[in-house]
C-alpha cells in the first residue's frame, strides 16, 4: 500500500515491472513512461492513474484492476496485448487516441462513468478487440475507430449512448445479445469484409457444424441490432446494408444446416 504521490514521468523501465494487487491511495503519474518488459498491474487499486503518451512495448496487464478516480490513457501506445479484463473504472476512462497494436481485452470490464475510445487520427485496433460482457453505465464513444480484426461486443450492456460514428469494421463483428438501453449511433459505419470472409471466420472459429450454425445465428442477431439502430433514426439506406448482412448470415445458417443433414444421412 502506497499512500504518497508517485511520479515516473518519462521513466524507462528496462525489465518487467510488477505491482500485482498493490494499492495506490494517491496519484500515480506515468506520463511518457516507457515499459520495455511486461507491465503487471493485475488486481491493482488506483486512486488516480495518469498514463498519457505512455508506451508499453510488451504486454500490459491491468486485469481486475480498479480505477477509483481518473484513468487517463490518452495517446498511450500498446505495442503488444493490453488486458483490462474485469477491470473497474469508477470515474471517466480516457483512451482517446490510444493505439492498440496488439489484442485489446476489456471482457467483463465495468465502466461506471464515460468511456472515451474516440480518435481524431483514424487510429486502428490492430488485432482482436474484445468488449464482451462489458457494462457501460454512461456514454461510450468509439468515433472514427478502425477495427482491423475481429470485434466482440456480444452481451455488452450499453445503458446510455453507444456512439460508433464513422467506424470501420474490416473483419466480422459480434454484437449478439448486446443491450442498447440508450441511443446508439452507427452513422457512417463502414463494413469492409465479404460474405466469404464471414463464412471463413465462422468455420475457423467453430469446432463442428452445429457450432457453425449457432455462430451464424449469433452474427445474424448482431447485424439485426445494428439494422434496428438505423431504422430507429429513419436511416433506411444504411439499415439496408446491415439487412443484407443479416440475410448473408441466414444463408450461411441454411448452408451449414444442409451440410449437417448430408453428413448425418451419409452416416
Amino acid at each position: 500500500t502506497i499512500n504518497c504521490r508517485i511520479y515516473f514521468e518519462e521513466t524507462c523501465f528496462e525489465n518487467d515491472l510488477t505491482f500485482t494487487e498493490a494499492k495506490f491511495n494517491d496519484v500515480v503519474n506515468l506520463d511518457k513512461a516507457k515499459f520495455k518488459g511486461e507491465a503487471k498491474f493485475h488486481g491493482t487499486k488506483f486512486n488516480e492513474a495518469i498514463l498519457t503518451k505512455t508506451t508499453f512495448e510488451n504486454k500490459a496487464d491491468f486485469s481486475s484492476a480498479v480505477f477509483n478516480e481518473k484513468a487517463y490513457f490518452t495517446n498511450t501506445i500498446f505495442k503488444a496485448d493490453a488486458d483490462f479484463s474485469s477491470a473497474t473504472f469508477a470515474y471517466e476512462a480516457r483512451f482517446l487516441n490510444a493505439d492498440f497494436k496488439g489484442t485489446a481485452i476489456f471482457e467483463n470490464a465495468e465502466f461506471k462513468a464515460k468511456a472515451d475510445f474516440k480518435t481524431d487520427e483514424n487510429i486502428a485496433f490492430g488485432k482482436d478487440a474484445n468488449f464482451s460482457n462489458a457494462t457501460f453505465h454512461d456514454n461510450a464513444y468509439f468515433n472514427n475507430r478502425v477495427f482491423e480484426d475481429f470485434v466482440d461486443f456480444h452481451e455488452t450492456d450499453f445503458k446510455k449512448v453507444a456512439c460508433f460514428y464513422n467506424i470501420t469494421f474490416k473483419k466480422p463483428i459480434n454484437f449478439s445479445s448486446s443491450i442498447f438501453s440508450g441511443a446508439s449511433n452507427f452513422i457512417n459505419a463502414e463494413i469492409d469484409f465479404t460474405y466469404e470472409e464471414l463464412k471463413k471466420h465462422i468455420k475457423n472459429g467453430s469446432k463442428n457444424i452445429d457450432e457453425c450454425i449457432s455462430t451464424a445465428n449469433d452474427f445474424r442477431d448482431s447485424f439485426r441490432l445494428i439494422k434496428h439502430a438505423f431504422n430507429n433514426k429513419g436511416n433506411a439506406l444504411d439499415a439496408s446494408l446491415f439487412h443484407r448482412l443479416e440475410l448473408y448470415c441466414k444463408e450461411l445458417e441454411l448452408e451449414f444446416t444442409l451440410e449437417n443433414t448430408k453428413t448425418k444421412n451419409s452416416e
